[in-house]
């Protein structure tokens, strides 16, 4: 299991992940077998965690030329927050000073996880948004949102 999450790491430098799920006979659950590595599209679409991951490989010298070709824009003007949910954040003084307080790629990853619905699914974006400022009030973080710590630590 190792090695498929080292492949899994290392293949965001070049490669897009996708998981392909099988089922086997006729049991009732579908259980993740293969896993198949395909060229990332130049224009596809980066989560902001797969944005951090690349950093992290970057950062440990791992990144290959044929993934920066394909790079987003990795600048810090390369994700801007929604101006409705700005707007929504800042209207409650405990809520906007605990979102301050959040740490930036925590606040970059879960708000990507939720604008991007915003047009497509209105419920979806309303269900996370109000998960993410009810946590947020609270002062509590959630979610996975850096890879078990290694995006925030020097650590490889």
């Amino acid at each position: 299991m190792r090695r498929v999450r080292g492949l899994s790491r290392i293949s965001l430098s070049y490669i897009t992940l996708t998981s392909v799920l099988l089922s086997l006979l006729n049991i009732r659950f579908v259980i993740p077998l293969i896993q198949k590595l395909s060229p990332r599209k130049a224009r596809g679409n980066w989560t902001e965690l797969n944005k951090e991951r690349c950093r992290r490989l970057e950062r440990l010298g791992l990144m290959t030329e044929a993934g920066r070709a394909v790079w987003p824009d990795m600048s810090e003007n390369g994700f801007a927050v929604d101006e409705d949910i700005l707007r929504e954040l800042q209207a409650d003084p405990v809520l906007w000073e605990n979102y301050q307080r959040l740490p930036e790629l925590y606040k970059r990853v879960h708000i990507d996880r939720i604008q991007y619905l915003k047009e497509a699914r209105p419920a979806l974006f309303r269900s996370r948004l109000d998960k993410f400022i009810g946590n947020t009030r609270k002062g509590t973080l959630y979610g996975e949102w850096n890879d078990h710590g290694r995006l925030t630590t020097a650590e490889p």
